[in-house]
């Protein structure tokens, strides 16, 4: 009898410790995860909406060391986005920022570099960020460690990277360097500012703001990518956007007007100008910013979006935000247009009809959405100078950091080996049957 009830204490033991350590690793997890989710600068909310407008939730934010100029970059789940700011002793001027890389599902930092970065977006090709601070610089994508730098200055704008190739525009040209080493391979010298470039099929496009002594003159260039040769060029009467290519058409803002050209030899497709019955006077400085589906999208200053017929340039709609768009250029995906504003606005469009679906406001009068919006796998990412990156989706919750996987294993492999041992406890106490019958006889 009294083994029977040892036996049974035993028994009870085990089963107790086998749910205590259950009950610890799930408290592991569930202490733990939420940690990870919300971690450092990262603030988690799924509450916040005031648009029925797609992806109008807020997933999370990022509270930066400063405002938020760039757009941000979207590589194999992480984003990658520089600040800035600018103090001055006396009247010399310094810039401070810093440059990050967070995890695009929740928002927790991976690495940062302290440098500057204002309004230039990022590239990454081949596990390489190549980062525009004044310099040019190239981060182990991974880790943050740096790889090379350029210390010629004057680089503006984001860089483009094809080829074993990294160019960059510069104050007074355009600059081609090896994208292994940093080291200079050409350069074509303009006198007067230069645009991102943009790199396709052995050539290199990009515009200019040449001074012939009179006047600035707006230009069109295109580029041999391999020796930085001029192959034509394209000179209109007035300001020339930056430009963007979809097969072998260049489309570009020509003050008023959008022009799509040849990329071959530069000529002149169509030209459209840009006039509104309702607001006559408020057309300049156009931009093109994307084509989808043989849509062109373009955007000017004063707050205007437009959707044209890519290969005739007839316009298919065009919508007031009545907000000024300085530097937020809009990003399109199959059924939305999302573009950010002066005011610290998240505007999104239907994409057929240019109604406007929703407008976020993310900051206020006093902090623009400079940064251009982007979205990746369902989720609309933006900068403002709130000091703040936000994430906007329709999920419910942020996806678990990455970095909470080893503590999930590593609670799960605790459960199994204890249950395991107490297993073995047990069945070391249970006695031999063949002894007893041994006994017996």
């Amino acid at each position: 009898m009294e083994k029977t009830n040892a036996k049974r204490r035993n028994i009870t033991i085990g089963l107790a410790i086998i749910v205590l350590a259950v009950m610890l690793s799930l408290i592991v997890i569930f202490l733990t995860l939420p940690s990870l989710i919300i971690s450092g600068q990262v603030t988690a909310t799924f509450a916040e909406n005031n648009s029925s407008a797609p992806n109008s939730t807020l997933l999370w934010k990022y509270s930066t060391s400063y405002g938020v100029c760039s757009s941000p970059t979207i590589d194999n789940g992480v984003l990658y986005v520089g600040v800035e700011n600018t103090f001055f002793i006396g009247t010399q001027g310094y810039n401070v920022g810093n440059f990050y890389a967070l995890n695009a599902a929740n928002g927790e930092k991976f690495w940062n570099y302290s440098i500057p970065v204002g309004d230039s977006s990022t590239t990454v090709a081949d596990g390489i960020v190549y980062v525009e601070s004044g310099n040019l610089y190239a981060f182990n994508a991974k880790n943050g460690v740096k790889i090379w730098s350029n210390g010629v200055g004057g680089f503006t704008g984001a860089p483009a990277v094809a080829d074993g190739m990294v160019y960059v525009c510069l104050h007074n040209g355009i600059l081609a360097l090896n994208s292994t080493t940093g080291r200079e391979v050409w350069k074509y010298y303009n006198i007067g500012g230069s645009s991102p470039p943009v790199v396709k099929d052995g050539r290199v496009f990009f515009t200019s703001a040449v001074y012939n002594s009179i006047k600035y003159v707006n230009e069109v260039h295109a580029l041999n990518a391999s020796s930085g040769e001029l192959i034509w060029d394209y000179t209109p009467n007035t300001y020339v956007s930056f430009p963007i290519i979809e097969d072998q058409t260049l489309y570009v803002g020509i003050g008023s007007n959008v022009s799509a050209l040849s990329s071959i030899d530069g000529s002149l497709i169509w030209t459209t100008i840009m006039k509104n019955e309702q607001f006559p006077t408020t057309q300049n400085s156009l931009r093109t910013t994307a084509v989808l589906d043989n849509v062109l999208y373009a955007y000017s200053k004063d707050g205007f979006v437009y959707a044209l017929n890519a290969t005739s340039g007839e316009k298919i709609w065009s919508q007031s935000l009545r907000n000024k768009i300085e530097t937020s250029s809009s990003s399109v995906t199959s059924g939305a247009v999302y573009v950010g504003s002066n005011t610290g606005n998240l505007f999104t469009l239907n994409a057929t009809n240019g109604e406007i679906l929703g407008n976020y406001t993310i900051s206020d009068i006093s902090h623009a959405a400079l940064s251009s919006p982007v979205v990746a796998n369902g989720i609309v990412y933006i900068g403002s100078e709130d000091h703040t990156v936000y994430a906007f989706g329709n999920q419910a919750v942020p996806n678990a950091s990455s970095n909470a996987l080893p503590f999930i294993i590593g609670a799960a492999v605790i459960t199994i080996v204890i249950i395991i041992t107490v297993i073995i406890f047990l069945k070391r106490l249970k006695p031999k049957s063949s002894n007893r019958n041994t006994e017996k006889q």
